[in-house]
């Protein structure tokens, strides 16, 4: 049977608990949240995201946290969709905006369109994405950091 939603909150808890003091059985502990992502428990969801977009505790994998932050932004995590669209301002343009428009009327998102249009590299008139500029910008430049 499914486990209950305290039963979730202990496991999430004691994950965090396991990464915070950098235990030596951290895998464990990432397990444990990954497991709690695989039953679209949003706050491991949105942790993952972070970890693997950080580097904190995991090797730094911006393609995973990507992942994430568009299940927890399908979820309905707005910053979590903040974010991927931040991402994707980089890579696919088109999604980005996408993303963006999503969002509504928050601030953050109008930032992030005005940002998009703005940008006078930006290959978002032509019809394909330009991978010079993918290799120039990177994943590592430009991005935000998720406020709490």
């Amino acid at each position: 049977s499914d486990p209950s939603i305290d039963q979730i909150r202990q496991k999430y808890d004691e994950a965090l608990s396991e990464m915070s003091l950098l235990n030596e059985d951290k895998d464990k502990a990432l397990e444990e949240l990954e497991q709690m992502e695989a039953m679209s428990h949003l706050p491991a969801v949105i942790c993952l995201a972070d970890y693997y977009y950080s580097g904190l505790y995991v090797q730094r994998d911006i393609e995973k946290a990507l992942q994430y932050y568009l299940k927890a932004g399908e979820m309905g995590d707005l910053k979590s969709r903040l974010q991927a669209a931040q991402i994707l301002r980089h890579y696919d343009e088109y999604k980005a905006e996408e993303l963006y428009l999503d969002c509504g009327d928050d601030p953050s998102a109008h930032l992030g369109l005005g940002l998009l249009y703005n940008n006078k590299d930006s290959t978002y008139n032509s019809t394909k994405i330009n991978k010079k500029r993918i290799s120039k910008y990177g994943f590592e430049n430009e991005f935000i950091r998720r406020e709490y």
